[in-house]
């Protein structure tokens, strides 16, 4: 197996180039994550017409129309914000003031949003939760400095359900220098060394609703496999990937 990775950026512009180049590479089989096929809605067509199969992940988007496979998509992020709403009520109890920190440029997020928020409104109806978008060219800039002032701008607020693990990254430094360390306890999905880090050392960040991201690698090989062996996929597409909040007291040491 030959694979070749094409970096599709964050703006529609370089995701649509990264799927021009899909189609003029004509490979057996395409990959994706995170955008929404509104994007590339012409390019996939093509790879239909191609009998081209695409596996994506991490999306809002179900099976189907030129998809051929998605792990991890809309129910999957609306059980992750139920587990984050559960986990915040443990914490905090019947007075959480909470915000929601997003952008519409990842669809699946507002899965996540949406069962938080109705999680949340279910099991404590006098709990309020709010919504904050950011674009998503801030994210690996100036993220950490909008959300700090947003923070600041809104006292009251003392829990953040932010996007996913990359948002996270540098809150906890802008926290300490507006001054607002420890006055809001975050949640996201996804984890990586750093966020990892936040959670063992205390540094804002209290849980992740953690990504099967291997798993769900090991199940698209698979599904391949099994597609180019004419083969049931059923074992693969099955909804049964595992599912794991991650704290400070279960974070793995690797």
């Amino acid at each position: 197996w030959t694979l070749r990775v094409v970096d599709a950026g964050v703006t529609p512009e370089s995701i649509k180039a990264a799927w021009d180049k899909a189609v003029q590479d004509k490979p057996d089989a395409v990959i994706a994550s995170g955008f929404s096929r509104s994007i590339f809605e012409p390019e996939l067509a093509q790879l239909k017409t191609l009998n081209i199969p695409v596996i994506d992940m991490t999306t809002a988007d179900p099976p189907g129309n030129g998809l051929t496979a998605v792990f991890d998509y809309g129910p999957d992020y609306l059980a992750s914000g139920q587990r984050l709403a559960d986990y915040a009520i443990s914490q905090v109890g019947t007075n959480v003031n909470a915000v929601m920190v997003t952008s519409s440029a990842f669809a699946n997020l507002g899965f996540v949003g949406q069962g938080f928020q109705q999680e949340l409104q279910s099991k404590c109806p006098s709990c309020k939760v709010d919504s904050f978008q950011v674009p998503a060219t801030s994210i690996g800039a100036d993220l950490p400095t909008r959300i700090a002032s947003y923070f600041t701008a809104h006292p009251a607020v003392n829990l953040a359900y932010i996007g996913y693990d990359d948002m996270v990254l540098g809150v906890p430094a802008a926290m300490s220098s507006a001054g607002i360390s420890g006055k809001v306890k975050l949640v996201t999905i996804d984890n990586e060394p750093a966020t990892q880090a936040y959670m063992k050392n205390g540094q804002g960040l209290v849980a992740s609703d953690g990504f099967p991201g291997p798993e769900i690698m090991w199940r698209e090989v698979d599904f391949l496999i099994r597609t180019f062996n004419n083969e049931s996929t059923a074992p693969d597409t099955a909804h049964n990937l595992p599912v794991w909040l991650l704290t400070g007291a279960n974070v793995p040491s690797t």
